[in-house]
């Protein structure tokens, strides 16, 4: 067998291989027999017909293409052996060059290539958050709000009323037809929801608040409506709507004032002063979180831009297949399909797959580059961190993470990558925001191979660089 290989592109290589003389008439033979154990061939029991017989039945270019696909594979693997080629992707056939000899020409994609440049001496200021006393206000109104009592109340709805109706909505779609808009909340047993009636319902239904003030228990409205297209379900952006609603009754909210009994039920807190020193500390904190997460990716912003990231153009695809998954995820949760949701785009899914290339490949750069600080910074994720990790997510769910389900379910390889994924994703967000503001720890010495016999603790070599499975910064 001879081989060739060359780079032809950004993280794309090409590989020629020509067969042995003798290796295309055992393939042959090979992908006879494989089409007569998937055939019936009359006179014959499946698998049993002599070649001659397949090949009469099939024609010669099918048992030859059928050799080619079994033939390939095979020399394929070699030939990257060969060249110690290690693919980020499985490769394409592309063409059979000729038949005699056969020589057979493979696309392959290769692994990224991440040059962080000088990264640790980026440099970004960071500007440390300020809470706001109004800040502080504004909470502490919302707790007191939630304590408020509903009253029902014999008189016209007014804004700021809570309204228990039966109600449905449709949107307009391009074909003339309605679709329906789920319609969801507290209410009871009947079908009855509880809204709030506001500018737009609790942000459901843009400008129908107004448009219902003065309803009264009994009373039936029909009112049409448009979202506007900044509306956060993409969807319903520029969509017009019909919504049919029916008051059962009408209640008042009855805002209690501060009392101690007040400050307890929204705290372990005893009087409003303490209280209002917890707010703002955990105003203070959560400031601190997000401007971090703002300053994690600034800091990245300069570091790539002192770098390069190149990629096979298959990590893109499989990135816009990952976003368009999430899409559809988030559609059923509506009570629509991708299928539905495609038909309202001029273009369907293949404008869609453009409109999101670009977003695609951001992630990707994002996520290899921060694969690679990772690497170079020498991060570890601990079987200690695994399990804690473990029982966050797990604490929530019914038999809790010591369930004996839930122990079984850590065992599973593909629990444990994502687990490893996001705390190493955690690890190199922190470990940039350290460098940015110049206080990181040099990186940890590489650790020692483990003798013979025994296992490392998990690393971050165990995981594949972050293809964009999970958001970076």
């Amino acid at each position: 067998m001879k081989t060739q290989f060359e780079k032809t592109g950004e993280c794309l290589g090409t590989l020629t291989v020509e067969a042995e003389p003798t290796a295309i008439e055992g393939a042959m033979k090979r992908a006879a027999r494989h089409l007569a154990e998937h055939a019936t061939i009359p006179g014959f029991r499946k698998g049993k017909a002599p070649y001659a017989m397949v090949v009469t039945q099939f024609g010669e270019q099918a048992v030859f293409d059928e050799a080619v696909e079994i033939l390939g594979r095979e020399l394929y693997r070699t030939a990257l052996d060969e060249h110690a080629i290690e693919p980020a992707r499985a490769g394409t056939l592309e063409e059979v060059v000729s038949r005699e000899p056969l020589v057979m020409r493979f696309s392959v994609p290769l692994a990224p290539e991440v040059e962080p440049g000088v990264y640790r001496e980026v440099r970004v200021p960071f500007a440390e958050p300020l809470v706001e006393e109004e800040q502080v206000e504004r909470v502490l109104e919302s707790l007191r709000q939630s304590q408020a009592l509903l009253a029902p109340v014999d008189r016209p709805a007014a804004l700021g009323d809570i309204l228990l109706a039966k109600f449905s909505a449709t949107i307009a779609t391009p074909e003339g037809k309605t679709e329906p808009i789920p319609v969801s909340g507290k209410g009871d047993e009947d079908g009855a929801v509880e809204v709030e009636l506001n500018e737009n319902l609790g942000g459901r239904f843009p400008g129908c608040g107004p448009k219902l003030e003065g309803i009264r228990p009994g009373e039936s409205r029909e009112v049409d409506f448009a979202y506007p297209d900044t509306f956060p379900v993409e969807r319903l952006r520029s969509k017009a709507a019909h919504m049919q609603l029916r008051c059962l009754a009408v209640k008042e909210r009855r805002v209690p004032e501060w009392s101690e009994d007040i400050v307890r039920a929204v705290s372990d807190k005893t009087t409003v002063e303490e209280l209002r020193v917890a707010v703002r500390e955990a105003l203070q904190a959560q400031g601190r979180a997000e401007a971090e997460q703002g300053y994690a990716r600034a800091v990245l912003d300069k570091m790539i831009a002192g770098g390069s990231v190149r990629f096979p153009h298959v990590l893109v695809q499989e990135e816009i297949e990952r976003m368009l998954r999430t899409l559809e995820s988030n559609l059923q949760r509506e009570g629509a399909t991708l299928e539905v949701y495609l038909k309202t785009r001029p273009g369907g899914r293949e404008a869609l797959e453009k409109e999101y290339e670009p977003q695609a490949r951001e992630r990707l750069v994002r996520g290899l580059f921060l694969g690679e600080v990772a690497e170079r910074e020498r991060l570890q994720v601990s079987e200690e961190e695994i399990a804690e990790r473990f029982r966050q997510t797990f604490a929530g769910m019914p038999g809790g993470s010591d369930d004996t389900r839930s122990q079984q379910a850590l065992k599973d390889p593909t629990l444990r990558r994502l687990l490893l994924e996001d705390l190493r994703n955690e690890k190199a967000v922190r470990r940039v925001a350290e460098i940015g503001q110049g206080r990181a720890p040099d990186p940890a010495p590489i650790p020692a191979p483990p003798e013979k016999g025994e296992t490392s603790a998990a690393s971050l070599d165990d995981v594949e660089h972050l293809g964009g499975h999970h958001d970076p910064p």
